[in-house]
C-alpha cells in the first residue's frame, strides 16, 4: 500500500498546492487562477508525456 500511495501523494500535494495558491490569489484579487491552472496543465502534460515515453521505451526499443 505505501508503495502505491507514495508517487500519487507527491502529485496530489502539488495539485493541492496549486489549487490552494490559486484560490488564495483569487481571494486577494490577483488573477493568478489562470496561471495556476496553466501550470497544473503543464505539469499533468509533462508527467503523462514522461509516463507515455517510459511505457513506449519499454515496449519499443528504438526512439524516433
Amino acid at each position: 500500500m505505501p508503495n502505491f500511495v507514495k508517487p500519487i501523494g507527491k502529485e496530489l500535494l502539488f495539485i493541492l498546492a496549486v489549487i490552494i495558491s490559486a484560490a488564495l490569489a483569487n481571494l486577494v484579487g490577483i488573477p493568478v487562477l489562470s496561471l495556476g491552472f496553466l501550470s497544473l496543465l503543464i505539469f499533468i502534460g509533462v508527467y503523462s508525456a514522461k509516463k507515455y515515453e517510459r511505457a513506449k521505451s519499454t515496449t519499443i526499443s528504438h526512439s524516433s
